[in-house]
């Protein structure tokens, strides 16, 4: 029997029209995957840059709506974002009736245990694992970055509590990687851990057909191998770790891109030119699809992350084009990668090295370990994966409050 659509509203602080990130990728592939099983998905966020007024954004087929309210500070919690989301629910609660709120870390942290309706939260990073407060972190900070965060902590400290009273106040609580439910664990230990629930982002499919990899790799200038390092450029991204263990790689003919922009590229740079790295390329920011390219054109992607990540977005986005990952053993990462790859010790550039090595002096295992790679997406971070294994969870709370009514 077919089930019953439903409207649903989702309450997020950050969308992909304010910037890009994890969050945000999540949020647009859960909406969409809703909309297109016939459900109706409203989401609330904070306005944007330079908005005057409520602003309003409708999908092409008017299954996704998205309010941007007025007066609220963009991308923030602060300027009553709380009070005026939850506002905002009983307003459209009256024109339509809202079957479940889907709030984003702290982003409900108004509604719970106040709407006629129930209240699920995604959280995505617990506690401080990826923060730049981890041990592996700051210490390498400049002074002027460590006084900067310093001064940072009791916001944060404050959003984090924020998001442990939405978390605890729902009905039911979405982690995103059994080591985010472990940490939580950790780190909450008498938070009501029988409601929560492990559903593992999704990854959408390449737009690229992968036997094409030559042609790709050809049309962005690289011929050999292609060794990958992707995403936003910061010291917690570890990839200083990646340039030193790259001065010790024996591969003639491989070829290193560091695509990204950020506050720590300059640096990077440099580093690279006083260390005279051969074969080391520095993309800066590209666009969207170019950088979609680099992926379909990689041999294998190394992430040296240096914080602990709640899911590691970038690894699966590898994967999902066929892509072998050599990553940081720690966070989520051993879950995302598995038997796709390879894992090192983080933030130590002679255990990368001894790694890359052996991958690149094996390119007979390099058609096991795509296969393997692509599989372990299909099995586990599909998009329809993550948006049936989120409906189910709505469906049964929807239940669940009707019944106790």
């Amino acid at each position: 029997m077919k089930s019953k659509t439903m409207t649903i509203c989702i309450v997020t602080r950050v969308t992909s029209a304010h910037s890009f990130g994890g969050m945000q990728h999540y949020v647009d592939l859960l909406a969409q995957g809703l909309a297109l099983r016939g459900n109706k998905v409203i989401i609330i966020s904070t306005a944007l840059e330079g908005q005057h007024g409520e602003q309003v954004r409708r999908s092409d087929d008017g299954a996704v709506t998205t309010f941007f309210l007025a007066t609220t500070r963009p991308g923030s919690y602060r300027r009553g974002f709380f009070k005026k989301a939850y506002k905002k629910i009983l307003e459209l609660n009256k024109l339509e009736k809202i079957d479940i709120v889907h709030g984003q870390s702290a982003s409900a942290f108004a509604c719970t245990g106040k709407l006629p309706m129930p209240v699920v939260t995604t959280l995505f990073g617990v506690g401080y694992c990826e923060t730049p407060y981890q041990r592996l972190i700051y210490p390498k900070l400049s002074l002027k970055n460590k006084l900067y965060f310093a001064a940072k902590w009791p916001k944060i400290a404050v959003s984090m509590l924020y998001m442990y009273k939405a978390a605890e106040q729902s009905d039911e609580v979405i982690l995103i990687s059994r080591f985010s439910q472990d940490e939580l664990r950790r780190v909450k230990p008498n938070f009501p851990h029988r409601k929560t629930t492990v559903i593992h982002c999704g990854v959408e499919q390449p737009e690229f057909d992968l036997k094409n990899k030559a042609t790709i790799k050809e049309k962005l200038g690289y011929t050999g191998t292609l060794v990958l390092s992707a995403g936003r450029i910061e010291v917690q991204k570890g990839v200083q770790v990646l340039l030193d263990a790259w001065r010790g790689v024996d591969a003639p003919d491989a070829h290193l891109a560091v695509v990204g922009d950020g506050g720590y590229l300059p640096y990077l740079k440099e580093y690279a030119q006083c260390n005279k790295l051969k074969r080391c390329e520095f993309t800066g920011a590209v666009p969207h699809d170019r950088f979609l390219e680099y992926f379909a054109a990689a041999d294998v992607f190394v992430y040296p992350e240096l914080t602990r990540p709640a899911f590691g977005l970038v690894a699966a986005q590898a994967m999902t084009h066929g892509v072998p990952v050599i990553g940081a053993n720690h966070g989520a990462i051993p879950e995302v990668i598995a038997d796709a790859g390879f894992l090192c010790e983080p933030d130590n550039p002679v255990d990368l090295r001894d790694q890359l090595q052996y991958f690149l002096s094996h390119d007979d295992t390099w058609d096991f370990l795509r296969k393997k790679a692509r599989q372990r997406v299909d099995e586990y971070f599909s998009v329809d994966r993550m948006v049936a294994q989120t409906l189910a969870v709505y469906r049964r709370q929807v239940k669940l409050k009707r019944h106790s009514s």
